[in-house]
């Protein structure tokens, strides 16, 4: 998807977060346990690295806004932003897979309720950035990704939501997959 607004961004991350709340909110308690293979994290630890993630981008975000300010570049007029797209990432992420750095790996024994009440507070903290983010440039401030290189601003927004959208589908695949071993059993 291409990105011409903040808008459009907080848009996206919002409906993505919606999605993962849904799922989230009606699990049951052997859902939440219920572990990708042998060494896969179990549903509630991919929630709680979620939680981390939203944490550690909230803070990274805010400092790099800061520095934008600092840069003095106003937001483009109209709000509207030079079109921004980080599909090419996304298209990597399809054949790649990924280890979390350890700051960012769930240590367990955090409930569901517990990360969906950080991804909350973290989403909030984001949003009280929004005037902010609306009101400066944010393509000059660069911060790198360790899979993706040096990112801006606007790619790190969109990469929010692509995070959990990519989270999102490995618990519904783990969801899937326990309810197929359940039926299986009986």
């Amino acid at each position: 998807m291409i990105y011409e607004s903040i808008d459009e961004i907080f848009a996206s991350i919002d409906e993505s977060r919606s999605r993962l709340l849904a799922c989230a909110e009606n699990l049951r308690g052997d859902e939440a346990s219920a572990r990708a293979g042998d060494d896969g994290w179990t549903v509630s630890e991919i929630l709680e690295h979620v939680s981390i993630i939203e944490g550690q981008l909230t803070k990274l975000i805010g400092m790099m806004l800061s520095k934008a300010e600092t840069a003095g570049k106003p937001a483009p007029a109209g709000l509207r932003i030079k079109p921004v797209s980080i599909e090419h990432f996304v298209e990597r992420s399809h054949h790649e897979k990924y280890q979390a750095p350890d700051n960012t790996r769930p240590r367990g024994g955090v409930s569901v309720a517990d990360s969906i009440t950080i991804m909350r507070r973290t989403r909030e903290a984001l949003r009280a950035l929004r005037p902010r983010l609306e009101a400066t440039d944010l393509t000059g401030v660069r911060y790198p990704h360790p899979a993706f290189g040096p990112l801006n601003l606007y790619e790190w927004l969109i990469l929010i939501g692509v995070h959990e959208q990519r989270h999102l589908g490995q618990i519904e695949t783990v969801l899937m997959q326990s309810s197929s071993a359940r039926k299986g059993g009986e």
